[in-house]
């Protein structure tokens, strides 16, 4: 069974503002305590029900055998959901193998991104105006 985990939530004004540095060390910090509790992967999602959108995300498939994802940890939130998105394609940019990166970054620790999109694209099933609480979240599996 896998846990819903807030750390610290922040509310930010900026992604490369202070607050936001602080959710890329969080994010740095849990790649090295997860691949010791044996994680091989993360994805990095935004959504508004951090509760319901664990429910979402039951199982992951690694080399052909599904696993349950092990780990959810809130890192961010904001009431501007641009600086969620923002945020989101932050962290997947920075430990992605997208781009130049052709290998996990040392950060990750050899954990593997599973996001597929380069994220920044907001939660889905929200409608782009309403208001309210909208946070970034990292699955460990």
């Amino acid at each position: 069974m896998c846990h819903v985990i807030v750390i610290n939530i922040i509310d930010t004004n900026h992604v490369v503002d202070e607050p936001g540095q602080k959710a890329i060390a969080r994010l740095r910090r849990l790649f090295s305590k997860e691949k010791g509790e044996g994680s091989s992967v993360f994805k990095i999602g935004i959504t508004n029900d951090p509760i319901k959108r664990r429910r979402g995300h039951t199982f992951l498939t690694v080399d052909d055998q599904s696993q349950p994802w092990r780990r959810m940890y809130v890192l961010f939130e904001s009431i501007d959901r641009k600086k969620v998105e923002d945020m989101e394609k932050t962290l997947i940019g920075l430990f992605s193998l997208r781009g130049d990166n052709k290998e996990p970054p040392k950060e990750t620790y050899g954990l593997v991104c599973w996001n597929q999109l380069p994220g920044g694209d907001g939660p889905k099933n929200v409608a782009p105006g309403k208001h309210g609480t909208h946070y970034v979240y990292v699955l460990f599996g």
